[in-house]
């Protein structure tokens, strides 16, 4: 079964075959990094974060999200979500998974950091939470300006 990603560097959308996961090359991939400490993890993560990030802002598709967003349309819209005692929104993000062997968080978290940097007069702030994030994990948020959460306050009461 075929399936659709797209190649932010390139912006082509390509096709692949899902890949099962193996626990044997997933527990090696993992022991591979058990000598590093968690802030040398973090470290390393960050550096794949930044470049993620680059990767997005270059693309076209960002390009074109930006576009949008400072559209007409977008912008009547964010000031009526928004009412007239509100300025800026927070962005919740749930269940943006594990930074540490998967990129596909990579590329979420850049395109979420760069619409605070790019709009950060309506984005005040992100938070996130996910019961997988590791300590390193936790670590490159605060340092990319996340707030943590530690509970899911959408399903808490």
């Amino acid at each position: 079964m075929s399936t659709e990603g797209v190649d932010f560097a390139g912006d082509e959308i390509r096709s692949f075959e899902p890949k099962e996961i193996d626990d044997e090359v997933d527990k090696a991939t993992r022991s591979l990094y058990d000598h590093l400490s968690v802030e040398d993890e973090a470290q390393r993560l960050l550096k794949e974060i930044r470049i993620a990030m680059e990767q997005v802002k270059e693309s076209k598709f960002y390009a074109n999200l930006t576009e949008q967003i400072k559209g007409d349309a977008f912008q009547s819209q964010l000031k009526r979500v928004l009412g007239p005692n509100h300025s800026q929104l927070e962005m919740v993000i749930y269940g943006l998974g594990g930074l540490e062997f998967n990129f596909s968080p990579h590329h979420q978290l850049a395109i979420a950091l760069l619409l605070k940097q790019d709009f950060c007069w309506w984005i005040e702030r992100i938070q996130v939470y996910d019961p997988v994030f590791s300590p390193a994990d936790v670590l490159v948020l605060k340092e990319l300006g996340c707030e943590v959460l530690s509970l899911n306050e959408r399903f808490s009461t």
